[in-house]
C-alpha cells in the first residue's frame, strides 16, 4: 500500500492542532474570542476531507491538462493515486468553512484562529513531501552544501525551504493574533504572505506546471491572489480614509 506521507501528516496535524490548540493556545490569545473544543473540533471533521478531495482533484485537473495521456486509468485509480495541489486544497476548506460555520455557531472573527494552524499543518505536510520525495527542487547550478543528492544529482530541497517559510508565517500569524488583529489583517498575512513566497519558491521547484507563459501555473494563481488582496486593501483603506 502507497503512503503518501504529505496527506497523512498534513491530516493529522491539522487535525490534532486544530482541535487542542485553537481552543486552548489561541484562543487565549484573542481577546473577543468566544471559540470552544468541541467547535474547533467540529470544524475540523469538515475542512480535513473538504481540503483532502479539493487538492486531489486540482490535482487530477491540472494533471489531464497538462498531460491528456494521463486519462487512460479509471477514475477511482487517478484519484488515489493523485497528489495534493495546495490552492485545490485551499478552495476546498474555505467551502467547508462557508457550509458548516453558521451551524456550529463560529463567529466570522474566530475564523483567524484557524489560520496559524493551517499554515504550521502545511509545514508538517511539506515535511512528509521531503521523506516522500516528491515535490522535489531543481537541479543546483551552484555546489550549495544544503542541496540533496536524487538520481544522481544535486538538487534543491524546496519542500524543506517551503516548511521553512510557512513556520515562519505562522510565527507571524501567531503575532496578529495576539495584537487582537481582525479577519481580514489575519488573513490578508496568510494569504499575501504564501503567495509571495509560493511565486519565489517556484523558480527553485522541478515538479511545476509550466502553462507556456513564462511563469508555472502556481506563480500565475499566486499573482491573482496577490493583485486581488492589493485591490481589496486598497478599497478598504479608501473606505476607512472616507470615515
Amino acid at each position: 500500500m502507497v503512503i503518501f506521507y504529505y496527506q497523512l501528516l498534513m491530516a493529522c496535524t491539522l487535525g490534532i492542532l486544530a482541535s487542542v490548540s485553537i481552543y486552548k493556545i489561541f484562543g487565549k490569545f484573542a481577546k473577543t474570542s468566544s471559540i470552544s473544543f468541541l467547535k474547533s473540533f467540529l470544524l475540523c471533521l469538515w475542512v480535513i476531507p473538504f481540503t483532502w478531495v479539493g487538492g486531489k482533484f486540482a490535482y487530477m485537473l491540472f494533471d489531464v491538462w497538462y498531460d491528456s495521456t494521463n486519462m487512460t486509468s479509471s477514475f477511482i485509480e487517478r484519484f488515489w493515486e493523485s497528489g495534493l495541489i495546495f490552492y485545490g486544497g485551499l478552495f476546498g476548506a474555505v467551502l467547508a468553512i462557508l457550509l458548516i460555520r453558521r451551524k456550529i455557531k463560529i463567529s466570522k472573527e474566530d475564523l483567524r484562529l484557524f489560520l496559524p494552524v493551517f499554515a504550521l499543518a502545511h509545514a508538517v505536510g511539506r515535511i512528509g513531501c521531503f521523506i516522500e520525495g516528491c515535490c522535489y527542487g531543481r537541479q543546483c547550478v551552484e555546489n550549495y552544501f544544503w542541496c540533496i543528492f536524487r538520481n544522481g544529482n544535486k538538487i534543491h530541497p524546496t519542500q524543506l525551504y517551503e516548511a521553512g517559510y510557512l513556520i515562519v508565517l505562522y510565527s507571524l500569524l501567531n503575532y496578529a493574533i495576539k495584537h487582537d488583529s481582525s479577519l481580514l489583517e489575519t488573513a490578508t498575512i496568510y494569504l499575501g504572505g504564501y503567495a509571495l513566497g509560493r511565486f519565489i519558491l517556484e523558480f527553485y521547484r522541478g515538479e511545476i506546471y509550466n502553462v507556456n507563459v513564462f511563469l508555472s501555473l502556481n506563480q500565475w494563481i499566486s499573482l491573482v491572489i496577490l493583485l486581488l488582496i492589493i485591490v481589496v486593501s486598497s478599497k478598504f483603506m479608501m473606505n476607512y480614509n472616507k470615515k
